[in-house]
């Protein structure tokens, strides 16, 4: 499993401030130009989506997310169990 951060607004510097002041290790993609948040019709954020290895939408989650909280970790081992099959 891969996690990829997306930012639709702030400039490199920002985002490697932001991530190195929450000790974030995750790779971040600037989508400064609007294109992944058109292709996957992001109107808000944040929004959070759970993508498989073909590219499609297996999950979606608006607002704020805590990853490590115990229903959120088991839908994503599921997700990836299901995946594995």
């Amino acid at each position: 499993m891969q996690v990829l951060l997306i930012n639709m607004s702030e400039k490199l510097p920002i985002v490697a401030s932001f991530m190195k002041e929450n000790n974030y290790s995750s790779r971040v993609l600037l989508d400064l130009d609007g294109k992944v948040a058109k292709k996957y019709d992001v109107f808000g954020i944040p929004v959070s989506y759970l993508i498989d290895k073909e590219g499609r939408i297996v999950y979606k989650l608006s607002g704020i997310v805590d990853w490590n909280s115990r229903e959120i970790r088991a839908l994503v081992n599921n997700l990836i169990s299901e995946g594995s099959s």
